[in-house]
């Protein structure tokens, strides 16, 4: 019989597709993970292009993990079960012929976030992690295969969600010509500069109020052979863990 607290999510991301189920924690406003699942897929091979698709290997790929998280949801027996997808397959051309595949197999449909959804949904979600309730000023960046997204909370309300089109895989397709060699200083540079631009261009405030002594950074790398390793800009000590998304994560707390 289905429990009426317990859900589950499939995220179809650029790099990995990954399950979560979970219900209402202890602590007010917080989630408990029940189970937790993660398929590296890299359905996003191409995502640069002019006119980005995705390729029938990966579609297939793809549709076969997100068969297999949905059968695990099942075990659960989530009240409700919602497949969401995000940069790969909202900026492929033929994205309906995906979502078309997936409902075959699964007879569930998918619903494609647009980048504010997935950047503001992000930040709902980080607030939920009860680790991180009494920090109320910072900015959250989150990088995933096609997009990065900015969020900046003042007084722990979202102020300012934003996608941008700086992902991980987007970047090395544009920038990177042979991932196995070792990237030079004037890659470096150009793909810094290019990620720049694009922040600047939004007119994120990044800045530390006058008031604040010092500003935290942390990094999360989230790569399923790589997680739990994190660094500090500053050295000082880490602030406490947040949950996972995608590939990295970096929060600024001012």
């Amino acid at each position: 019989m289905p429990s009426p607290e317990t859900v589950a999510v499939i995220d179809v991301g650029s790099n990995s597709i990954k399950l979560l189920v979970a219900r209402s924690g202890t602590a007010p406003g917080s989630v408990a993970t029940i189970f937790a699942e993660t398929i590296e897929t890299r359905i996003s091979t191409g995502i640069s292009q002019a006119l980005p698709s995705l390729t029938e290997a990966a579609m297939a790929a793809g549709c076969r993990t997100i068969t297999e998280l949905a059968r695990l949801a099942q075990g659960y027996q989530p009240k409700t079960l919602r497949i969401v997808a995000t940069s790969a397959v909202r900026d492929a051309t033929n994205a309906i012929q995906f979502i078309e595949l997936v409902n075959e197999a699964t007879g569930r449909e998918i619903q494609i976030l647009s980048g504010a959804e997935e950047a503001t949904y992000i930040g709902k979600g980080l607030r939920c992690d009860p680790q991180i309730a009494g920090i109320h000023n910072f900015i959250q960046m989150d990088l995933g295969g096609g997009s990065l997204e900015l969020i900046r909370f003042a007084h722990g309300q979202i102020e300012q969600a934003l996608s941008l089109q700086l992902g991980a895989v987007r970047l090395t397709e544009q920038f990177i010509a042979d991932r196995d060699a070792a990237l030079s200083a004037e890659t470096a540079a150009r793909i810094a500069a290019h990620v720049s631009e694009r922040i600047a261009s939004q007119r994120l405030q990044l800045r530390a109020k006058r008031r604040t002594a010092h500003r935290h950074w942390r990094c999360i790398d989230r790569h399923p052979r790589r997680a739990g390793r994190a660094k500090r800009a500053d050295h000082r000590t880490a602030l406490p863990g947040i949950a996972q998304r995608g590939d990295h994560r970096t929060q600024s707390s001012h």
